[in-house]
């Protein structure tokens, strides 16, 4: 059985996903609002390219939709993708709310189609704390809201304004805890 897919975000993990799409399945269409990108990748897998998400489902019926879009999106398009009976292949994090966290799971419900949330756990960022603060007190763990790591490389080339509480998770989720 082979898998149809689209892709939502066509930057550098929406690429990505097209390259494992290509392996296990076979690429409909791209959709980024940045129509260069989108017609680059697009061409590189011999794919539809679409500028938006409400273009693309209208006109293609795939049976997977890989959202690679900006966090703040991810809820937005998955939803879309659940309402067009599509299964969503959400990358991390799954949304920056659990409002939205909720609302996409209750998409999924509604339509009887699967989301799935990208979690590889690369670094397991909350083990490596309980190691360096051993505690039974569970509350402890829980108003633990930052942990910055030593080596955050990401972080010094990017300015004081964009140094937000999604740009650290971003960060944090790909950097190992520094001890």
């Amino acid at each position: 059985m082979s898998y149809r897919f689209a892709i939502v975000g066509c930057g550098h993990i929406g690429r990505r996903h097209a390259e494992l799409v290509g392996r296990h399945g076979h690429l409909l269409a791209v959709c980024d609002n940045d129509s260069e990108r989108a017609l680059e990748l697009a061409a590189k897998h011999r794919a539809k390219a679409y500028f938006s998400i409400e273009e693309l489902l209208q006109n293609e019926r795939p049976g997977i939709v890989s959202i690679c879009t900006p966090n703040g999106l991810h809820a937005t398009h998955a939803i879309a993708a659940l309402q067009r009976d599509c299964h969503v292949l959400c990358e991390k994090p799954m949304s920056i709310s659990s409002l939205d966290c909720q609302q996409m799971i209750a998409a999924a419900q509604k339509s009887g189609k699967k989301l799935f949330g990208v979690e590889q756990t690369r670094h397991k960022a909350r083990g490596t704390i309980q190691n360096q603060f051993p505690s039974d007190d569970y509350e402890v763990y829980e108003n633990l809201l930052l942990a910055f790591p030593q080596q955050g490389h990401h972080l010094p080339v990017v300015s004081e304004a964009a140094k937000t509480v999604e740009m650290i998770e971003q960060v944090y989720a790909h950097s190992p805890l520094s001890t």
